[in-house]
């Protein structure tokens, strides 16, 4: 199962939900999504402390680079990293 990407798990929140009623399903969904800030499984979320630190230090270093005149960053990616690259772009 680790060789899964963990868009194509089943989440076990989520294993029965179609059998739930519409409040206990929205209930469901939201716990799903709030493991993405409080973690999931043995992984740390968004919201841990070591994440945060590395993000800290990634703004600075972003920063750095774009500063400097010659400096430039490249996001690829169809997803959601193509979607932020669409949108650093646009928004700058």
């Amino acid at each position: 199962m680790d060789s899964v990407p963990f868009t194509e798990r089943r989440n076990a929140l989520t294993m029965n939900i179609d059998a739930d009623a519409i409040g206990d399903a929205a209930d469901r969904l939201h716990e799903c999504n709030m493991e993405v800030f409080n973690g999931y499984e043995n992984y740390k979320g968004l919201s841990d402390d070591d994440f945060l630190n590395k993000l800290d230090q990634l703004v600075i270093l972003v920063k750095g680079i774009l500063q400097n005149e010659k400096g430039i960053i490249v996001i690829s990616g169809c997803g959601t990293s193509g979607r932020i690259g669409f949108l650093a772009t646009v928004s700058s």
